[in-house]
């Protein structure tokens, strides 16, 4: 069998982009970038390059090109989009490396490429309304570039969990008996004490119940801002953690199974 890196286009397409999810309904833009992207895998696959990097960059040039669009200037707008494009034919790279290889695990497609398009969505209306603001657009457009990102990260989290009670109605039909207490971690009371402080903090000011008392006392001296700016650098803090936790977490749990199936193979 020939190196992958020698199979022909036309090769390299039947084994990246045929069982592809989308294979055969690509939008329109879609089916112009499975044209180039495959010279681009081709040229990846010589490399030891993973997936999972090629999504990365694909975010990078992706938030690189809408970033341009906040100076609302046609020059920079139109090199913007060309950079935005480049990062979707990224995007399919990172898929046809991974179906031409053979995956080595799941975390690519369950945790790396759909938390790679949250990334993509959470901020690529942060410049874009900004340039439409300096554009003329006043306070309504700045009101509906919140709204769109709420919108449609909301659409994706109601997205997962629909999956979830799918997943455990498939669970129900098939015998097994719900507890709600299953799928969730377990209460570790010993924990570092910033993990408490944390823990304390998010109950009590950060919650839906804690933050009346500071809403309403920073409200009645108008001074809103401080809330805002808190709760902004809180769960900016609490999410960069999360990630990074998670990340750890996914990279551990793949080398036990990877070790686990070593050593199987060996005996």
């Amino acid at each position: 069998m020939p190196a992958l890196e020698k199979l022909s286009i036309k090769e390299l397409r039947a084994r990246g982009q045929s069982s592809a999810p989308e294979a055969g309904r690509d939008p329109y833009v879609g089916l112009t970038i499975r044209f180039f992207s495959i010279y681009i895998t081709k040229l990846l696959l010589r490399t030891r390059v993973t997936p999972n990097v090629v999504t990365a960059i694909s975010v990078l040039v992706f938030l690189t090109g809408v970033t341009l669009f906040s100076w609302n200037d046609p020059a920079l707008s139109f090199f913007g989009g060309l950079i935005v494009y480049l990062s979707v034919v990224l995007d399919g790279c990172d898929g046809e490396i991974a179906r031409i290889r053979g995956p080595k695990s799941r975390n690519g497609a369950l945790f790396v490429e759909p938390i790679s398009h949250d990334f993509q969505y959470a901020l690529m209306y942060i410049p874009i309304t900004f340039g439409a603001f300096l554009g003329g657009g006043g306070i309504a457009v700045v009101f509906a570039g919140v709204l769109a990102i709420v919108s449609k990260l909301l659409t994706r989290l109601m997205s997962v969990r629909f999956s979830q009670v799918l997943f455990w109605k498939k669970m129900e039909e098939e015998g097994f008996v719900f507890q709600e207490e299953a799928h969730r971690m377990p209460f570790n009371p010993d924990v570092p004490l910033y993990h408490k402080l944390y823990r304390w903090m998010n109950r009590n000011v950060f919650s839906s119940v804690g933050l009346v008392v500071p809403l309403t006392i920073l409200g009645y001296f108008q001074r809103l801002d401080i809330f805002v700016y808190g709760f902004c650098l809180f769960y900016l803090f609490v999410f960069l953690a999360t990630f990074l936790k998670q990340a750890r977490q996914i990279s551990f749990m793949t080398r036990e199974l990877q070790k686990k199936e070593q050593a199987v193979y060996e005996s």
